[in-house]
């Protein structure tokens, strides 16, 4: 069994519309093929505490009923942080890094190119941040659950690749979104819907 993880219910969704004989099992699961392969989907929610429980749960359900797993896909959308990305970049990398009480710690993923991501506890989104972070880790992008979800996967001996898509670079300024009417919401919607096309045509062209 192929399983696709996401944290936003947007990408869930995004990967809902690429397959085939979609089963829903619940909100945020469900089974289904893409490029008649079968893949099983699974919303595994936002930051490292939420993601790794969720998947923590499901990898422990599926080992005790003795099911294969052959891989794990993360997937989704990220910062980039490196000032050579642009918005729409997919990032594909071997390596994921996290801070653990003032140490850079990483970890390889199974498969992926010589681009790094880095996990981070907060969100990033001043330029001033990205800016930082860059420095300190030389990766190229962030998000907010990969190195951990890289770990379980390793725990459990579960071949495992990261695939994020960047939808605000090192320049973009990301200000608090103080409700559902704010301006700046809708502006980040747009991104995603526009960049989705290409990321999904990226998904479908051999990587899953």
């Amino acid at each position: 069994m192929n399983v696709i993880l996401t944290a936003f219910p947007y990408e869930y969704k995004l990967i809902e519309s690429l397959m085939q004989d979609y089963k829903k099992k619940s909100a945020f699961e469900g089974e289904g093929s893409i490029a008649n392969k079968k893949y099983h989907l699974l919303n595994v929610g936002q930051g490292p505490k939420r993601s790794t429980s969720t998947l923590s749960y499901f990898l422990k359900a599926k080992k005790t009923s003795n099911e294969q797993l052959d891989a794990i896909f993360m997937i989704g959308f990220c910062g980039g942080i490196n000032p050579n990305l642009k918005i729409g970049d997919i990032i594909h990398p071997s390596k994921v890094y996290t801070f653990a009480q003032g140490d850079l710690l990483f970890l390889e993923t199974s498969k992926g190119t010589e681009q790094a991501l880095f996990t981070s506890s907060f969100p990033l989104t001043s330029v001033h941040d990205k800016a930082l972070h860059f420095k300190k880790t030389k990766c190229d992008a962030v998000d907010m659950e990969s190195y951990f979800i890289v770990k379980l996967a390793h725990d459990f001996k579960v071949p495992v690749q990261i695939i994020k898509c960047v939808m605000d670079d090192a320049s973009m300024e990301l200000p608090e979104i103080s409700s559902q009417s704010d301006p700046y919401l809708e502006k980040l919607q747009n991104i995603l819907k526009d960049l989705s096309p290409h990321f999904k045509n990226f998904l479908t062209a051999g990587i899953l």
